[in-house]
């Protein structure tokens, strides 16, 4: 072979003929070589991509997340996991009202505890706090029309906000069509994943759960496939509150923290106006959040499965060992049913009472 034409081969390919160049084939070394994935909080919110924030309205999803946001900005361990410094952009769709009172009663009650894991902001200003906010605004994933993704990211670019935590409050005020159609549920996945590349950023996405299942998030399932952090709050003021992984790539499904919404107090009542409260986030490191947050089973198969579960695999067991235990428990005539019966099950248990880790197995909470 000539040098001229090794010259030639070894160059870059073009679209000189017209065609897309060929794909850039990576050997086993190129993989291996590759970072591993990083976290803006270990083990939740990822680096990068698209995570969801889901529950029941009033559970606390916007304080939690809030909350979440201003240990991010800060770079402050966050329920005893380590953050990775980011600066913030809250798109608030409803409720703009309050954001201010919440974040000062998070604030409030929070940064004697952020100043012990970091003095240095004892002397921080709200000036220079990396947070910002886009509120009272029309900003939409609409199905063939990116122009609110595209004008947020120019946005960030004009500030030159670096690697930001985006924080969609809430997604149903961000979707224009049908929330149970597929092809809107891509097309907000695939502008939220824009959105993230374009900035080297994280997006979360605060939504509701599905009306049938609280342990899964409403709408169509072309999102749910696609993201790839779930984080569902659930309890109320008595039991207790909660947010537990229920997906993620990289992490463990069924882990979690608990934690109360206190009140606050920023203005005291007088004769001529009431009282000004909001709530604040307060860590329970002494109760499991599985524990105190979740519904007795109702089902017939669900309280059948952690029977199983509980007298036969106390230490864990695998899903296809779960599903030959549940077969052989059944009538010859019903027996085809077990994989279904066990995957309809599971879908209600986990992560409340059964927790799958990382692995795949499936192991009581």
């Amino acid at each position: 072979m000539s040098e001229a034409v090794e010259q030639v081969d070894t160059q870059a390919p073009t679209k000189a003929d017209g065609r897309e160049p060929p794909y850039r084939l990576l050997n086993l070394s190129d993989v291996l070589a590759m970072p591993s994935p990083t976290w803006v909080v270990d083990g939740v919110i990822p680096g990068s991509g698209v995570a969801v924030i889901f529950g029941q309205p009033n559970a606390g999803k916007t304080f939690i997340t809030l909350d979440m946001a201003l240990h991010v900005a800060h770079g402050v361990e966050w329920f005893g996991r380590r953050t990775q410094q980011r600066p913030v952009v809250y798109v608030g769709l409803e409720g703009v009202g309050g954001i201010g009172n919440r974040l000062k009663g998070l604030m409030l009650a929070r940064w004697p505890d952020l100043i012990v894991k970091k003095p240095a902001l004892s002397n921080n200003d709200s000036e220079d706090m990396p947070m910002h906010f886009l509120l009272g605004e029309s900003f939409r994933f609409a199905l063939e029309d990116d122009q609110d993704t595209h004008r947020l990211i120019a946005a960030v670019s004009e500030m030159a906000i670096e690697k930001p935590l985006f924080i969609i409050d809430t997604l149903a005020l961000a979707i224009a069509g049908n929330e149970n159609d597929n092809e809107v549920m891509a097309a907000v996945a695939r502008q939220a994943n824009h959105l993230s590349a374009a900035t080297n950023g994280t997006v979360i996405l605060l939504h509701h759960p599905n009306k049938g299942n609280e342990n899964d998030m409403r709408g169509g399932s072309a999102l749910r496939g696609a993201v790839d952090a779930a984080i569902l709050i659930s309890g109320d003021k008595d039991k207790g509150r909660a947010w537990t992984m229920t997906k993620t790539r990289d992490g463990e499904v069924g882990t979690g923290g608990a934690f109360d919404l206190v009140p606050v107090t920023l203005d005291d009542a007088s004769s001529d106006k009431s009282a000004v409260t909001t709530c604040a986030v307060r860590e329970r490191l002494d109760r499991n959040p599985a524990v105190a947050t979740r519904n007795e089973p109702t089902g017939a198969n669900q309280k059948k499965l952690l029977d199983i579960m509980r007298a036969q695999f106390p230490n864990g067991c695998t899903e296809p060992q779960l599903v030959e235990a549940w077969r052989a428990k059944l009538p010859e005539d019903k027996r085809r049913r077990a994989k279904q019966d066990v995957k309809a099950a599971l879908t209600k248990l986990v992560p409340n009472w059964l927790q799958r880790c990382a692995d795949g197995s499936l192991k009581v909470a």
